[in-house]
């Protein structure tokens, strides 16, 4: 499981680790800002991204249902509540 400081780290990476797969990023980090489906991520994207992050996370904030989220910083905070 990841601690609350390192779900950022974790986030980023990921979503980073998906965009430089599909040729979008050569950056190595991310704005708290930054929109998923705006700037580069479709669904299937999406999809896999929390796939991805509830494994490497350890929870699942969508478990008792979808919760609107478009920023990185968005995503991270889910996570983060789902941690405490």
């Amino acid at each position: 499981m990841t601690t609350h400081e390192g779900v950022q780290a974790v986030v980023e990476s990921e979503t980073l680790e998906i965009l430089k797969g599909k040729g979008l990023m050569t950056s190595d980090s991310l704005s708290n800002d930054w929109e998923f489906l705006n700037e580069g991520l479709d669904s299937l994207d999406l999809a896999t991204l929390l796939i991805i992050l509830e494994d490497k996370i350890g929870v699942d904030p969508f478990r008792q249902g979808f919760k609107s989220f478009s920023t990185i910083g968005e995503l991270v905070e889910l996570y983060r509540s789902s941690l405490e």
